[in-house]
């Protein structure tokens, strides 16, 4: 059997529109399409430490896998915080909503909210006892089965609540919104974010490759920035980085794939 990669157990999402769609605006299909690649990230990050957490045996290795794990609940919370605070309001304020234009998918964020801090306090317990032995790659991918199938669903759905507001009120708005709502959280994001954490995760967990290289415009980093980040902001925690599955936003090998992976597909389509 091949090495699996970060495309699986829990499966990509396609930038193809869906059923209804083929006709949208221009602006209401941008918006779709970087929400979606926005969660492939989050999902490849996941899958990467799904296949993983098995496969680390040595102290060195656990102790940058687990801050590897911290990195996607910094990469999870800090892309659901934003929405919180800044896209939704600014969505309910576009559509003419006193509140609630996104309320579907904020009403998602708490299905997989108890399971995500659950793998929260599991990491930080391990992270902080003397003796790494009693990390569990098991019990970690136990967790994560627990609440993948309401978070797989939020993935999937909210980038089609998105575009459906496009097309009822208006792509070209919507694009707008979108671009206001990047430019703050990259401005109000990096005042607060660890920027030796978050800018290594996009070029670990960017694909540049995916749907045959359509999206290497995705993110909208300025040209110099990938550079910066590979001889300089990478460096701090180059251990944890070995568990990404992509780097510089092109795919790689992952190098720690443990047995058992298979046993998240049995709940894969659930909720």
């Amino acid at each position: 059997m091949s090495i699996p990669w970060a495309d699986q157990p829990y499966p990509l999402l396609s930038t193809e529109l869906p059923n209804g769609y083929e006709n949208a605006s221009d602006g209401s299909i941008a918006v779709f399409t970087a929400m979606t690649l926005a969660h492939n990230m989050i999902i490849r990050h996941l899958n990467a430490i799904y296949l993983q957490a098995t496969g680390v045996t040595e102290a060195v290795d656990t102790r940058d896998f687990l801050f590897f794990c911290k990195t996607w609940l910094t990469e999870l919370h800090g892309h659901h915080d934003g929405e919180e605070s800044i896209l939704f309001p600014m969505l309910d304020k576009y559509t003419g909503v006193a509140s609630g234009a996104m309320g579907e998918a904020e009403e998602q964020h708490g299905t997989f909210r108890d399971g995500v801090d659950e793998m929260a306090a599991y990491v930080e317990r391990i992270s902080m006892a003397t003796n790494l032995s009693e990390y569990s790659g098991r019990e970690l991918r136990r967790i994560i089965r627990g609440f993948a199938p309401p978070l797989m669903r939020h993935l999937r759905e909210e980038p089609g609540q998105l575009l459906a507001i496009g097309e009822r009120v208006g792509g070209t708005g919507l694009k707008k919104v979108w671009d206001e709502f990047e430019a703050r959280l990259i401005r109000e994001g990096m005042a607060k974010w660890d920027k030796h954490v978050m800018l290594p995760v996009v070029l670990g967990t960017n694909d540049h490759d995916f749907n045959g290289g359509a999206h290497t415009n995705f993110p909208p980093f300025p040209f110099f920035l990938p550079f910066l980040i590979r001889v300089y902001f990478a460096k701090r925690h180059a251990g944890a980085w070995r568990f990404f599955p992509c780097w510089n936003s092109r795919r790689r090998e992952l190098a720690f794939v443990g047995e058992g992976w298979e046993d998240a597909l049995e709940g894969e389509g659930e909720g």
